[in-house]
């Protein structure tokens, strides 16, 4: 039995149409996270996240699985590149990775310093348990952005696409408070 040449970039194809319609449809019913509850298990996390009270903070709460999806890795890289470049204040952004079966353990931290390195990723990076993610109802990649009263301006789950990219980037850089 021989598959024809042209079969397997149709399969492909559909494969990824399935992936983007799924993972588009999946976004639209993403809870909103409580911030006054969350920010406060952060400090046990990272405790230096946020020490300046007068800045707006960015904090990435990220599942490795999502990264299988194209569109959420690009819209992931596209903002912690504008970041890096931008040099946003290390104390105001925040990496939180989801421990899971495939990372739970020390190879899963390790795992994800490569990541960072390879990604030139220089902000602090934490692991954090499903439970974690759970209590949050953290169910998939997500983005917070917060004014300097940590009042939650805008929540972007992964992919947040062009239009939301320039609404944070816009929301970072207003009266330059890096």
């Amino acid at each position: 039995f021989q598959i024809k040449s042209w079969v397997l970039p149709i399969v492909f194809v559909l494969f990824m149409q399935y992936s983007v319609v799924n993972v588009v449809l999946s976004n639209k019913s993403v809870n909103t996270i409580n911030t006054d509850i969350l920010l406060k298990e952060i400090t046990y996390i990272d405790s230096s996240f946020g020490n300046n009270l007068s800045s707006k903070k960015i904090a990435f709460f990220i599942d490795f699985n999502d990264f299988n999806c194209p569109l959420c890795y690009d819209d992931f890289m596209a903002i912690s590149n504008w970041l890096s470049v931008e040099k946003y204040s290390k104390n105001n952004v925040l990496y939180i990775f989801k421990e899971n079966s495939s990372n739970s353990d020390s190879l899963g931290a390790e795992r994800i310093n490569i990541w960072a390195e390879v990604n030139e990723v220089n902000y602090p990076i934490n692991l954090a348990s499903n439970d974690f993610f759970e209590k949050n109802k953290i169910d998939k990649s997500t983005i917070l952005l917060l004014d300097e009263k940590d009042n939650l301006f805008l929540q972007l789950n992964l992919p947040f696409g062009e239009t939301n990219f320039e609404k944070a980037t816009e929301f970072l850089l207003e009266n330059d408070n890096k």
